[in-house]
């Protein structure tokens, strides 16, 4: 996790003409038959930089700034996601993006006489990482080389790069790892005793028969569903 920027309502008044050209962009974007072409073409006036050839953005997409976004090469994003990007949205090459799904690097302070500021931290997708659908990526997250994002996740920590089929889901309580019991050996997620981060635990699949013939170990329960959405 990186530290927080406070922008204070001065600051972020000073860049309301920003703001409103973009938004402008936004709902031309939206509200029209566009051409891939066409999107990338608007999406370099949002971010003011090139945007490759390669990269593809269904709409409807939003954004509440739009100068903070980042895009690599190969990228795919799913119609209506919505990038709060205030604080930097990265993503690296080959990133997919899930439908629905939401990044986010804007807080408020919990402070009452700081509320109408902003804390602001920047998300980072790394290479080949996937977002399933309906994904809510909260500030300051950074999601690792390759790794799976299952769909309906809320992320609120850093979530490791894997080379393996290894699936985060990570809500309100502590995060896990999962996978398809279908095809795949059983992840189950455990806390590292010096990082706090997840730690797989792989158990094997199908599971074996005791010398009494009493009934296999059941499978470790997964605690998301092995669809993504994408």
């Amino acid at each position: 996790m990186t530290a927080s920027k406070y922008l204070d309502p001065q600051h972020i008044a000073e860049l309301a003409e920003i703001i409103a050209h973009n938004q402008q962009l936004v709902q031309e974007l939206n509200t029209g038959v566009h051409s891939a072409a066409d999107v990338r073409t608007t999406l370099a006036q949002l971010t003011q930089r090139a945007v490759d050839p390669s990269v593809e953005v269904r709409l409807p997409f939003y954004t509440d700034y739009g100068r903070n976004i980042h895009f690599g090469k190969r990228v795919f994003i799913n119609n209506g996601a919505t990038f709060t990007d205030l604080g930097g949205i990265h993503l690296a090459d080959d990133v997919l993006i899930g439908p629905n799904a939401t990044l986010i690097t804007v807080n408020h302070p919990l402070d009452p006489a700081q509320r109408r500021g902003n804390e602001l931290k920047p998300v980072y997708i790394r290479h080949n990482a996937w977002i399933g659908a309906n994904t809510t990526i909260l500030p300051g997250v950074t999601v690792g080389e390759n790794a799976v994002v299952a769909a309906g996740a809320v992320v609120t920590r850093n979530v490791p790069a894997t080379f393996r089929h290894q699936v985060y889901s990570r809500n309100r309580s502590a995060p896990r790892s999962t996978t398809s019991a279908s095809k795949y050996p059983s992840l189950t997620g455990r806390r590292s005793a010096t990082s706090g981060s997840a730690v797989p635990v792989v158990s094997p699949w199908p599971p074996q028969l005791s010398t009494r013939g009493s009934r296999p170990s059941p499978q470790p329960r997964c605690t998301t569903s092995p669809t993504f959405g994408g």
